[in-house]
Protein backbone atom coordinates (compact mmCIF):
# COMPACT_ATOMS: atom_id res chain seq x y z
CA UNK A 1 0.00 0.00 0.00
CA UNK A 2 0.89 3.78 -0.95
CA UNK A 3 -0.08 6.69 0.14
CA UNK A 4 -0.04 9.40 -2.17
CA UNK A 5 -1.13 13.08 -2.50
CA UNK A 6 -3.78 13.84 -5.22
CA UNK A 7 -3.53 13.25 -8.48
CA UNK A 8 -6.24 13.91 -10.68
CA UNK A 9 -6.82 10.65 -12.37
CA UNK A 10 -8.35 9.29 -8.86
CA UNK A 11 -10.24 12.50 -9.03
CA UNK A 12 -13.69 9.92 -9.78
CA UNK A 13 -12.53 7.62 -7.09
CA UNK A 14 -12.88 10.36 -4.71
CA UNK A 15 -15.86 11.99 -5.41
CA UNK A 16 -17.58 8.21 -5.61
CA UNK A 17 -16.14 7.06 -2.11
CA UNK A 18 -17.08 9.84 -0.70
CA UNK A 19 -20.67 9.79 -1.62
CA UNK A 20 -21.13 6.14 -1.10
CA UNK A 21 -19.83 6.43 2.24
CA UNK A 22 -21.65 9.34 3.49
CA UNK A 23 -24.92 7.69 1.88
CA UNK A 24 -24.85 4.59 3.62
CA UNK A 25 -24.16 6.24 7.29
CA UNK A 26 -25.68 9.47 7.06
CA UNK A 27 -27.88 11.91 4.26
CA UNK A 28 -25.76 13.48 1.29
CA UNK A 29 -26.03 16.91 1.97
CA UNK A 30 -26.24 20.23 -0.01
CA UNK A 31 -22.38 21.17 2.09
CA UNK A 32 -21.38 17.38 0.96
CA UNK A 33 -21.58 18.10 -2.85
CA UNK A 34 -20.50 21.64 -2.61
CA UNK A 35 -16.82 20.05 -1.40
CA UNK A 36 -17.27 17.14 -3.82
CA UNK A 37 -18.64 19.31 -7.09
CA UNK A 38 -15.78 22.29 -5.87
CA UNK A 39 -12.74 19.69 -5.57
CA UNK A 40 -10.69 21.94 -7.66
CA UNK A 41 -11.44 25.71 -5.70
CA UNK A 42 -10.40 24.15 -2.50
CA UNK A 43 -7.15 22.36 -3.67
CA UNK A 44 -6.16 25.94 -5.29
CA UNK A 45 -7.41 27.48 -1.44
CA UNK A 46 -4.94 25.36 0.12
CA UNK A 47 -6.88 21.57 0.80
CA UNK A 48 -4.99 18.53 0.11
CA UNK A 49 -6.48 15.21 -0.53
CA UNK A 50 -4.68 11.61 -0.13
CA UNK A 51 -4.73 8.01 -1.18
CA UNK A 52 -3.81 4.78 -0.10
CA UNK A 53 -3.02 2.68 -3.55
CA UNK A 54 -2.63 -0.62 -3.70
CA UNK A 55 -2.50 -1.68 -7.40
CA UNK A 56 -3.47 1.25 -8.40
CA UNK A 57 -7.07 0.77 -6.71
CA UNK A 58 -8.04 3.62 -4.14
CA UNK A 59 -8.36 1.88 -0.79
CA UNK A 60 -8.84 5.24 1.37
CA UNK A 61 -8.74 8.82 1.20
CA UNK A 62 -8.90 11.93 3.00
CA UNK A 63 -9.31 15.17 2.76
CA UNK A 64 -8.10 18.29 4.61
CA UNK A 65 -8.70 21.59 4.15
CA UNK A 66 -8.52 25.63 5.58
CA UNK A 67 -11.63 26.97 6.77
CA UNK A 68 -10.45 29.74 8.49
CA UNK A 69 -7.42 31.40 10.22
CA UNK A 70 -4.90 28.68 11.47
CA UNK A 71 -7.76 26.28 11.82
CA UNK A 72 -8.24 23.43 9.50
CA UNK A 73 -10.69 20.52 9.06
CA UNK A 74 -10.47 16.72 8.01
CA UNK A 75 -13.18 15.98 5.49
CA UNK A 76 -14.24 13.47 3.09
CA UNK A 77 -13.04 10.31 4.54
CA UNK A 78 -13.86 7.14 3.13
CA UNK A 79 -12.93 3.69 3.01
CA UNK A 80 -12.98 0.79 0.23
CA UNK A 81 -15.85 -1.42 1.94
CA UNK A 82 -13.39 -4.44 0.51
CA UNK A 83 -10.04 -2.66 2.42
CA UNK A 84 -11.25 -1.74 5.82
CA UNK A 85 -9.07 -3.65 8.34
CA UNK A 86 -5.54 -3.13 6.11
CA UNK A 87 -4.72 0.16 8.03
CA UNK A 88 -5.33 2.67 4.48
CA UNK A 89 -8.15 4.86 6.81
CA UNK A 90 -5.72 5.45 9.40
CA UNK A 91 -2.51 6.28 6.89
CA UNK A 92 -4.49 9.04 5.03
CA UNK A 93 -5.90 10.19 8.08
CA UNK A 94 -2.64 10.73 9.56
CA UNK A 95 -1.62 12.05 5.98
CA UNK A 96 -4.08 14.41 6.10
CA UNK A 97 -3.58 15.42 9.77
CA UNK A 98 0.22 15.75 8.64
CA UNK A 99 -0.53 17.98 6.03
CA UNK A 100 -2.90 20.33 8.23
CA UNK A 101 -0.16 20.70 11.25
CA UNK A 102 3.23 21.28 8.38
CA UNK A 103 0.55 24.34 7.47
CA UNK A 104 0.63 25.09 11.02
CA UNK A 105 -2.73 24.58 12.01
CA UNK A 106 -3.29 25.35 16.06
CA UNK A 107 -7.05 23.46 15.59
CA UNK A 108 -8.20 20.54 13.46
CA UNK A 109 -11.70 19.71 13.48
CA UNK A 110 -13.67 16.78 12.30
CA UNK A 111 -17.21 17.15 11.96
CA UNK A 112 -19.38 13.81 12.22
CA UNK A 113 -22.78 13.14 12.13
CA UNK A 114 -24.43 10.37 14.73
CA UNK A 115 -23.66 9.34 17.82
CA UNK A 116 -22.64 6.03 16.68
CA UNK A 117 -19.71 7.65 14.43
CA UNK A 118 -18.93 10.33 17.01
CA UNK A 119 -18.02 7.70 19.50
CA UNK A 120 -16.18 5.93 16.95
CA UNK A 121 -13.82 8.74 15.78
CA UNK A 122 -13.09 10.22 19.13
CA UNK A 123 -11.56 6.77 20.00
CA UNK A 124 -9.92 6.48 16.43
CA UNK A 125 -8.21 10.35 16.75
CA UNK A 126 -7.12 8.99 20.55
CA UNK A 127 -5.35 6.16 18.58
CA UNK A 128 -4.15 8.62 16.05
CA UNK A 129 -2.57 10.74 17.99
CA UNK A 130 -1.04 8.66 20.42
CA UNK A 131 0.71 7.42 17.09
CA UNK A 132 2.95 10.65 17.32
CA UNK A 133 4.29 9.97 20.64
Amino acid sequence: MEIIRYEERFKQDFIEMNKDWIQEYFTLEAHDLEQLNDIDKLMSDGAMIYFAIENEKVLSTCMTAPIKNDTWEICKFATNKNAQGKGAGKAVFKAALDYAIKKEAKKVVFVVRGDYFKIYILVYIIYIIQSYN
